[in-house]
This record gives structure tokens, C-alpha cells and sequence, in this order.
């Protein structure tokens, strides 16, 4: 059961990479308000395919209000994330905007041990608080100051890392985890169609988006955001099916992986440029994944 835990938690953080590496390009293209109403709708179809699968669970009718309740809250902020992340990435690229991902593992990990009784030694402990140091780092330019491109994402990671905490804390109080994903997407969906209707994105009509004469967006984007819906969705399956089965420590410190990745392909695939401080921030973080993984 354990090594099916691990191959879920990698599969995740696979699906997460390929979502996170193309995301310039969709957010460029298609414009943030659009992806983000994409990816969060087209990720309720895993969504559904899991409740098929594992059978809709026994509850009463305050259960399920509780439900609604757990789904509203996780599915705000699952919107939130992406609405803060997406914008940093459209200032200041993917290298540092998901390097800010090594938020998350920490913050999940600390609440692992705080509420889930799960447990960390020290070396765990130091890996975190190196993880903390880098993204400090990271987050800096010339002269130690903050970068403000990079608050946003900042903000937004705490806000995925919360709907991670509301998100498990759910699963362990009503002992379901699909029916309650399925909700969760269905709320951030809702929120995320209510955010693109009031913020009234640019017109289609720029760049390489849409074919001016026949105005249909490109066929290769309609395949890129599809897959990238489908792809948060399942991994967001994966990850809640290791989380629920106590084990958010060990998926959260895996989970780790992800933004070195994407930090790489940001680098070396779309040439972003980095400062020696966020240079210096990566291998600290990175020290501390190390660490993490093998502690």
C-alpha cells in the first residue's frame, strides 16, 4: 500500500510539472482570466471519473451540508491560488513564480505533525527551515529586496497550501475524499467564472491568440489547456489519495520535486533570467528537498 501512495504522489508531481512548464504559454495566449476558468472547469472531469469509480459515500443530510461547507471554503482558496500565482507568472515568469511552491510542503507538513499526529524528526525540521531560507532568497533582488513580481505568487501558494489544510482536514472528519474534490472544483469553477466576468479580460483579439479572420482560438491551445485541465485534476486526485490515507508528510515532502523542475525548464526552455540571490535561494531550497527526502 505504501509504494502505491509513493507512485501516486510522483504521478502527481509529473502531471503538476507538465501543467506548470506550459503554463506561459496558455496564460500568454489565451490571457489569465481565460486559463484559469479552463483549467479549474476542465479539471472537474477527473473529478467525476473518481466519484464513478469509488461510489458516492453514505452520509445524512447535515453531512452533506458539511460537505458543501468543507467544499466552498477549499474551493475558494484552490481559486485564489491560481488567480495569485498566474498573475506573478505573467510578470515575473515560471522559474521564480512556482520556486514559491516550496511553500506549500512545509506549511502541509507542519500540519501534518500539528493536527494529523503524524511525526517529523530533526533533520526533517532543519530541511524545512532550509526550504524557508531559500524561498527568501528567491524572493529577493539586487540589494536583499523584495521583489514585488513575486508577492502574488507568494500569496497565492499560502492560499493552495490552505486549501490543501481544508482539503484534508474534510477527508479525515467525513472519511470521503472524491465527492468532496468533485465539489471543491465545482466551487472554484463557479469562482473563477464570477472573477472573469467582473474583471472583463482584454479583448481575444491580440497577438497570436486567435485567427483574426475566422476568430477561433488555435487548436493547439484548445489541446494544451484541455490537457492541463485534466492533468490538475487527476493529480489533485492522486495527491488527496495519498493525504487520505495519512500520509500528507511523506506526499508533501515528494511534492518538493515539482518546482526545482519547473524552475529548471523556466531557465533552460524559456530563458527567464534569474539574480545570483535566487540562484543561491534554489540550491538552499533545494539542499533542504534533499534532505527532506531522505530524512
Amino acid at each position: 500500500m505504501y509504494s502505491l501512495l509513493i507512485i501516486a504522489v510522483l504521478l502527481a508531481v509529473l502531471l503538476w510539472v507538465t501543467i506548470d512548464s506550459s503554463s506561459k504559454i496558455f496564460i500568454k495566449r489565451l490571457g489569465r482570466q481565460r486559463s484559469i476558468v479552463s483549467i479549474v472547469a476542465i479539471g472537474i472531469v477527473p473529478a467525476i471519473i473518481a466519484v464513478v469509480i469509488i461510489g458516492l459515500p453514505s452520509m445524512n443530510v447535515y453531512g452533506f451540508i458539511e460537505l458543501l461547507a468543507a467544499s466552498a471554503a477549499a474551493g475558494a482558496a484552490l481559486f485564489a491560488g491560481f488567480a495569485a500565482v498566474y498573475k506573478s507568472i505573467g510578470k515575473a515568469g515560471i522559474a521564480n513564480s512556482y520556486m514559491l511552491v516550496e511553500l506549500q510542503p512545509p506549511i502541509l507538513i507542519i500540519f501534518g505533525l500539528l493536527a494529523l499526529s503524524e511525526h517529523l524528526n530533526s533533520i526533517q525540521l532543519a530541511s524545512i527551515a532550509l526550504i524557508f531560507i531559500g524561498i527568501i532568497f528567491v524572493t529577493t533582488t539586487k540589494g536583499l529586496k523584495l521583489n514585488r513580481k513575486l508577492l502574488p505568487s507568494v500569496i497565492g501558494n499560502i492560499f493552495w497550501a490552505l486549501y490543501w489544510i481544508a482539503a484534508v482536514t474534510a477527508m479525515t472528519y467525513l472519511k470521503e475524499y472524491a465527492l468532496l474534490l468533485l465539489f471543491i472544483r465545482i466551487f472554484a469553477a463557479l469562482f473563477a467564472l464570477v472573477y472573469y466576468i467582473i474583471s472583463r479580460p482584454p479583448s481575444l483579439y491580440h497577438g497570436e491568440l486567435l485567427n483574426r479572420t475566422k476568430n477561433i482560438v488555435p487548436a493547439y491551445l484548445i489541446m494544451l489547456i484541455v490537457i492541463a485541465g485534466l492533468a490538475d485534476g487527476t493529480a489533485n486526485i492522486l495527491f488527496s489519495f495519498a493525504s487520505f490515507n495519512h500520509k500528507l508528510a511523506v506526499a508533501s515532502a515528494i511534492l518538493t520535486m515539482e518546482p526545482i523542475i519547473v524552475w529548471l525548464i523556466g531557465i533552460k526552455f524559456y530563458k527567464e533570467k534569474v539574480s545570483r540571490f535566487q540562484k543561491i535561494g534554489f540550491i538552499i531550497a533545494t539542499a533542504g528537498y534533499i534532505l527532506l527526502s531522505i530524512a
